[in-house]
């Protein structure tokens, strides 16, 4: 199994990469040396120690993670360090990429996510997500062992473009950092700190006050064995009540518009429930956010997953938005719920993994 990095940025200057992630056989925070061997996390490292100059190309025996990144940074290696975690372990002090304050926020960086548990079909999941920011264009590609493909969708335009398109779109603009003439990355709106804090609420109640008076038949797509569908209606205390076919019963309070664009908060799943019933929980709360995201929760339960009908609400998750709009075949991860459907996103999934190449596209 081998992985290639390939850099067609057009950058005059260094692109570093790194690679950070959990050891399966040890369940240890991990970092990925040039030559793919993994290594131990000691608290107190600073990260530069983990991260490599790509050049054109770079090509490594595939590193076996759970959990990873595979990190790129421009110009300068990123300002990261190893602490310990409240269990006394090492773990990653991240980068606030939303923050000012931070050493790294004017710094153009970007990340693709990958994990490889240990099983007999040797499965992989792979996404370059953006649900938290965008910085650098990046593709993705994996293959099996019969020789099977999947890979991630490029920019339509140019980068330039797509920090245009935040530019023009009003209450969204403020999303795109900047410094002097350079772009530097667009932040998901629920971190931005100018950013609208009540921007969904108007939304979220209108929802709210349909299913008060009417219900919600949702299909539990993917629960396990014997759940099929729950049924849910608004309470008097703005509860949205749902029970499935089994008679057990779920809840999601009124969210907050942070709730609604990070997918947590109220969407948060139960813990107290037993296991199998919070599977179900988290299969209603993905649909109801990923709804909200999109603003269909007020359009038939049918429409849900179809995209002519997705972001059209004056309020809407147009960040999401813009980036489907700037990827050919509309294919992203604009918000942590967007792989409700099975269609839109951009995580790839092949059994009996061989191979993975990931390209750093242009940054004009």
């Amino acid at each position: 199994m081998n992985l290639t990095l390939l850099n067609k940025s057009n950058q005059p200057h260094h692109i570093y990469w790194m690679i950070l992630g959990t050891d399966p056989l040890t369940n240890a925070c991990s970092y990925v040396r040039a030559n793919g061997a993994i290594e131990k996390c000691e608290i107190g490292d600073d990260c530069k120690l983990y991260q490599h100059v790509l050049g054109k190309k770079a090509t490594l025996p595939f590193p076996p993670l759970i959990s990873a990144r595979i990190i790129f940074t421009i110009g300068a290696p990123l300002q990261i360090k190893i602490v310990k975690d409240g269990n006394g372990n090492p773990a990653v002090q991240d980068a606030v990429f939303f923050l000012p304050s931070d050493p790294n926020y004017l710094r153009v960086y970007d990340k693709v996510e990958y994990s490889l548990p240990t099983s007999p079909l040797n499965q992989i999941w792979a996404n370059n997500t953006n649900v938290d920011f965008f910085g650098i264009p990046t593709e993705v590609a994996i293959a099996d062992k019969n020789g099977h493909t999947q890979s991630t969708s490029p920019l339509s335009g140019t980068r330039d473009a797509l920090f245009a398109a935040f530019a023009a779109t009003p209450g969204f603009e403020c999303l795109a950092v900047t410094h002097g003439t350079s772009n530097v990355r667009v932040i998901a709106p629920g971190y931005s700190p100018d950013f609208d804090a009540n921007y969904f609420d108007s939304y979220v109640a209108l929802c709210w006050k349909k299913y008060a008076s009417e219900s919600l038949d949702l299909a539990l797509t993917g629960a396990p064995a014997g759940f099929t569908t729950a049924i849910g209606m608004v309470d008097g205390s703005d509860v949205f009540q749902f029970v499935d076919n089994k008679g057990n019963a779920y809840a999601i309070n009124m969210p907050s518009s942070s709730d609604v664009f990070l997918c947590n908060g109220a969407f948060n799943i139960n813990g107290s429930l037993p296991p199998l019933e919070q599977q179900v929980d988290g299969i209603i709360k993905r649909q109801i956010g990923a709804a909200l995201n999109r603003s269909v929760l007020t359009d038939d339960v049918g429409a849900f997953c179809t995209l002519g009908g997705f972001y059209q609400q004056p309020i809407t998750n147009k960040y999401s938005a813009l980036l489907h709009e700037s990827f050919k075949g509309g294919l992203c991860y604009g918000f942590p719920y967007d792989d409700v459907c099975n269609k839109f996103s951009s995580t790839l999934s092949l059994t009996h993994f061989a191979s993975m190449i990931v390209t750093v596209g242009a940054m004009a």
